[in-house]
């Protein structure tokens, strides 16, 4: 029998996802005097983190009324990391590209397993609260 992903730990996952995210997203920020580009992209991404960690707390919420929150999310985040590839790709050393490739790769998997799983619990929760008013349409009908 195959795990599923359920409500619970996908939001636990995107709590994770966040917490680890601001801390790596978060330090270089204190005490650092970064150049303004490296500062706004760390403050993107502390955004995400902030998107993360709401779409964590109210996964249920936004799987049965609003799926496509979580949707945005994860696409921005992809589209996100895919653009920092191709920024900065063109100044790493061959080795650092097959290792930030790797990480790409990783990162867009994890994102295609995400999506295709809010799609799946989106469905299922729905059906799941459409069901009980069916049954007692139909009842009432006979």
């Amino acid at each position: 029998m195959a795990m599923k992903e359920t409500a619970g730990s996908m939001g636990a996952y995107f709590i994770l996802v966040a917490v680890l995210s601001f801390l790596l997203s978060a330090l270089p920020l204190l005490g650092a005097n970064l150049p303004p580009l490296f500062f706004g992209l760390a403050i993107i991404q502390i955004l995400f983190c902030i998107a993360y960690l709401v779409a964590g707390i109210r996964v249920r919420h936004f799987l049965e009324r609003a799926p496509n929150v979580i949707r945005g999310i994860i696409l921005g985040n992809a589209a996100y990391v895919v653009i920092l590839f191709g920024i900065f790709s063109s100044f790493l050393t061959p080795e650092q590209q097959g290792r930030e490739t790797m990480r790409l790769v990783i990162s867009l998997l994890i994102s295609w397993y995400l999506w295709s799983n809010t799609n799946r619990l989106s469905k299922e929760m729905r059906e799941a609260a459409a069901a009980p008013q069916e049954t007692s349409e139909t009842q009432s009908k006979s």
